[in-house]
Order: C-alpha cells, then structure tokens, then sequence
C-alpha cells in the first residue's frame, strides 16, 4: 500500500489535507495495517501518532474525529460506499475514528491485493 493511495482515499472521504486529522490519519491507516493481526486499539495507534507530533493522545483522537466529522458531507459519495459497504446504518451516519481507520486499511489492503499479478 502506497502513500499515494492513502492520500488518495483521504482526499475522496472529504479530509482536507491542510488538516492536523489528515496528517494523523495519513499515519493511523498504515499502523491499523501494520498491526492488523493483533486486536488493534485506536488508544495505542493515538499513543504513538502523539508521540510523534510531540502532542497528546487525546489531541490526535480530537483532530482526527473533527476531519471526519467536518470532511464527511464533503466525501465522494460513490466511494464512501465502496469502503464502507453496509457499515454504516444510513448514508447521513458519520463513522467513528476507529470504523474509519479500519474499514479504510481494509478496503487499501483488498485494493493491493486485486491489484497484484
């Protein structure tokens, strides 16, 4: 999975990138799929974006709900219900930040893998 795919899948969910949630969830997508096998705590994919950032795990949750709450009436419709297939009980649902994070690493990783020779 590229950078540029996860940009990508950003920009078409309606997260604007000059966002700090952009940025975190540039990161958080990457790590839900790097530790995908284990049972994967959003307070843990926050700990470490903190870390990063010099900032506190609360401040990441915050800015990454606040993109997806601000982006998702923004989104490219037809793609948010390609990632986010029966998810979600009505099209106006806003996702959570752990829904979001995983069901976009999901659908990345099944991308790749039709993608592959």
């Amino acid at each position: 999975m590229s950078d540029i795919s996860v940009s990508k899948s950003l920009l078409q969910l309606g997260i604007s990138p000059n966002a700090k949630g952009f940025h975190y969830l540039w990161l958080a997508v990457p790590l839900y799929i790097k530790n995908r096998e284990l049972p994967v705590s959003m307070s843990n994919i926050y700990s470490e974006i903190a870390a990063k950032f010099t900032t506190t795990p609360s401040s990441v949750e915050k800015a990454i709900r606040n993109s997806i709450q601000s982006g998702w009436h923004k989104r490219d419709l037809n793609f948010s219900k390609l990632v986010f297939f029966h998810l979600l009980q009505s099209e106006i649902d806003i996702p959570s930040n752990a829904l979001f994070v995983s069901a976009l690493g999901e659908w990345l990783l099944i991308q790749e893998e039709d993608n592959e020779p």
